[in-house]
């Protein structure tokens, strides 16, 4: 098994919230990471006027690159349009 996907399997075992953004959902859904939107419902964060407040932290998980970002208590995540 991949390393990216295996360290995914720990985290997981280990309760450590992982959310996904934009891409990966095929493999997020199979790995159990939910999608950044599940964090407002979860309690991680709130928005107000288009930014996302962190109220906890929590991992966001990049599929394509194969990376984890630490997101902290009192980071601020701006919500843009992708490109196309």
């Amino acid at each position: 098994m991949n390393n990216f996907f295996q360290t995914i399997k720990e985290k997981i075992s280990n309760n450590e919230p992982l959310f996904y953004n934009t891409s990966g959902s095929i493999e997020a859904y199979k790995s159990g990471v939910k999608h950044l939107s599940s964090a407002l419902f979860l309690g991680y964060g709130h928005t107000h006027q288009g930014v996302l407040y962190v109220d906890q932290d929590f991992t966001l998980v990049d599929f394509n690159n194969q990376k984890f970002t630490l997101i902290l208590k009192g980071s601020k995540l701006t919500i843009t349009p992708l490109e196309e």
